[in-house]
């Protein structure tokens, strides 16, 4: 997955990646959820979807030219994956805890890596004090931070209101940059932030009112 991803983003704009991972993460989260666990798609869930899709268009809507075909492959690709692991985390989650899950795809990551870059002979890093290396190990405990929530989230939830879930990065991803960077939020980053945190948070909405409402009716 790391291995695809990293190829698409640096023989494609950034903001064609981010469309096409998103893209294919959802619709391979929504499959395996499917195919998995025998989830139901129903209207919610497809209003949703509609609108979590118009909002990462909107957000990062770009043109790919035809000799980076290849590169879109490799993008969707990886959001494929993405999304099936985030399902089969669910799967194996009862019988692992999510930090051996965690220590499973980060193992396979860094074998995988290690022998890309022995093959293309890259240099490795030196193993000495540097600023660099501070920031590296501190983004390597959020990455075990955040699979490991990843794992335990998903299995709370069904696989589909999981995978709807998880394109609320995208809108604190914005803000942070706003708030840290300063980064300038445009009015197509608002509006999709907006149909995002709609698209996510519809299913569970809907889900607990009509189980108050089925409960109220009981009594």
């Amino acid at each position: 997955m790391s291995f695809f991803s990293f190829i698409a983003y640096a023989n494609l704009p950034i903001s064609a990646v981010y469309f096409l991972l998103y893209s294919a993460t959802i619709v391979s989260g929504f499959l395996s959820g499917k195919i998995l666990f025998k989830e139901k798609i129903n209207l919610i869930k497809l209003i949703s979807l509609v609108l979590i899709f118009f909002a990462i268009y909107l957000i990062y809507s770009c043109v790919v030219q035809t000799n980076q075909l290849v590169f879109v492959l490799f993008a969707l690709m990886a959001g494929l994956a993405s999304g099936l692991w985030n399902t089969l985390s669910k799967k194996f989650s009862s019988f692992y805890s999510s930090f051996q899950l965690a220590f499973v795809d980060a193992f396979v990551c860094f074998v995988i890596c290690l022998l890309l870059s022995l093959c293309f002979k890259e240099p490795l890093p030196q193993l000495v004090p540097s600023s660099p290396w501070l920031w590296i190990m501190l983004f390597s405990l959020i990455t075990v931070a955040t699979v490991n929530l990843s794992i335990y989230g998903f299995r709370q939830v069904e696989a589909q209101l999981g995978t709807i879930i998880m394109p609320l990065q995208i809108m604190f991803g914005s803000f942070f940059g706003w708030l840290i960077l300063k980064e300038a939020l445009s009015l197509a980053t608002i509006l999709g932030g907006i149909m995002i945190f709609i698209g996510a948070t519809l299913p569970s909405i809907s889900q607990d009112f009509f189980q108050k409402h089925s409960r109220s009716h009981r009594h």
